[in-house]
């Protein structure tokens, strides 16, 4: 087992602009180690407001860690992942992100 992937994980940050709405931002909160797991037929495609949408879901495996939530993204390789859920692997040795990455996907 190998974690041969170098990801970049982004927290979210909520800012107020000029007219008092609330805008979503993501920031580095650094950049760790993974492995990615890919599942060959774990993709779909569907109509989301009028758009053909296309997504697939990815898992990484990344070392142990309480910090990451499902309210973060995951980036690699100018692609972003929206992390969908995160199971501890073993003797929280590892954890398990499932993550879905979607055609139009941007930070």
């Amino acid at each position: 087992m190998t974690l041969d992937r170098h990801v970049t994980l982004y927290q979210p940050t909520i800012s107020v602009n000029n007219s008092g709405q609330y805008k979503r931002s993501y920031a580095s909160e650094g950049n760790f180690y993974a492995m990615e797991i890919v599942n060959p037929t774990a993709g779909s495609e569907g109509m989301v407001n009028d758009q053909i949408e296309s997504s697939s879901i990815v898992t990484w495996r990344m070392r142990y860690q309480t910090a990451i939530k499902e309210s973060w993204k995951i980036g690699f390789d100018s692609k972003y992942y929206d992390i969908v859920s995160i199971v501890p692997e073993g003797r929280l040795r590892y954890i398990l992100v499932k993550t879905k990455l979607r055609d139009n996907a941007s930070l």
